[in-house]
């Protein structure tokens, strides 16, 4: 996915032009976050003695001010002209109340006029509801935040919504998880336009912990483990996801944190909800997911850093997992990038 340029050059007529189109209820960090993206890379540029890369336009169904779910107004535009107005990118963001834009036909029907001519359409969270009611979404992979995902498939069975993933792009189509997912969406289309080095910039700049892949799961171990309640779960989880590329015996790991291995599998699956052996098994495919996605290491080595004994051991616990191999999955789903860095920190 990426351009694999480091320059800031774009070679238009002008700065991109992104459409966010927001109405009443919209969650703030949707449209902020990608917002300071792409705000943050004219900076950069300008910096650079280069010229501004991205003209972003807040855009509603009736234009004025709209409350946010937060109770923050923001300014927005009307809807233009189709037939008088391109921008290089739409996007749609979710909010407490997507049902106004749903059922409103020329919302609808400017989202399909404008997807002509457009570069990419994208949608924030639940703006995947809008998306996929004006029919963009038919037989498309796409992605919603994960306390909606049922009911987007359910609504529109002829999309293949993705499980986990913060993001995920179909052509020109592009889907997140929403919030934060947001931010990672834009800073991909930023490697995207100008290349690597400068989102690598921006995400510095917006203090972004790291360039996270799309394919990550919206839920990660580190959060489940984060989840627990119990300090001697929540611990000894976090210890696990940290040490993949040990043998990590639940009974070795009872004893750890002074347990016994009974009570502490009991107790385990009581703040998880799912079993020690189970969040092993589930943080070390996440991790492979990871490495295969933004690493060039072999799949053998990729199997010893996520503690599977073998590549052939890690290709059947994948394959039952995700329904692919190791290296048609990193086929897929890869774009440049540098290893992911593990719970410590290290590379």
């Amino acid at each position: 996915m990426s351009s694999g340029r480091n320059d800031t050059q774009h070679h238009g007529t002008g700065p991109r032009r992104v459409g966010i189109v927001v109405d009443d209820g919209v969650l703030l960090l949707n449209v902020a976050g990608p917002t300071e993206v792409f705000n943050s890379a004219n900076h950069e540029s300008r910096k650079r003695g280069g010229p501004p890369l991205y003209q972003v336009e807040l855009l509603s169904p009736a234009g004025g001010l709209l409350r946010t779910s937060s109770g923050i107004e923001i300014a927005t535009a009307p809807l233009p002209d189709p037939a008088q107005a391109r921008y290089h990118t739409i996007a749609v963001a979710g909010g407490m109340r997507n049902d106004a834009m749903i059922r409103n036909s020329d919302t609808l029907a400017w989202l399909r006029q404008m997807a002509d001519g457009a570069e990419r359409i994208a949608s924030i969270g639940g703006g995947a509801f809008l998306l996929a009611q004006a029919g963009l979404l038919n037989m498309r992979r796409a992605v919603t935040h994960w306390l909606y995902r049922e009911r987007l498939q359910t609504a529109y069975p002829g999309i293949r919504v993705d499980p986990e993933a913060l993001f995920v792009s179909d052509g020109k189509l592009y889907t997140t998880a929403g919030s934060t997912a947001g931010i990672d969406l834009a800073i991909q289309m930023l490697e995207e336009d100008y290349g690597r080095k400068l989102a690598i910039d921006v995400a510095r700049v917006l203090m972004v912990a790291r360039k996270r892949s799309g394919e990550q799961p919206q839920i990660s171990a580190e959060l489940k483990a984060q989840s627990a309640t119990v300090p001697r779960i929540a611990s000894a989880a976090e210890w696990i996801v940290a040490n993949l590329d040990s043998p990590l015996r639940v009974r070795d790991i009872a004893e750890r944190f002074a347990m016994s291995e009974r009570n502490f599998s009991r107790a385990f699956k009581k703040e998880l909800s799912i079993t020690p052996q189970q969040f092993i098994a589930h943080a070390r495919i996440e991790a492979a997911r990871r490495w295969l996605v933004g690493s060039s290491l072999p799949i053998d080595k990729i199997a010893r850093r996520c503690g599977f004994s073998s590549a052939e051991q890690m290709t059947q616990s994948f394959r039952r997992v995700m329904a692919i191999s190791p290296a048609d999955y990193r086929q897929t789903h890869r774009h440049a990038g540098p290893p992911p860095a593990t719970a410590d920190g290290a590379r």
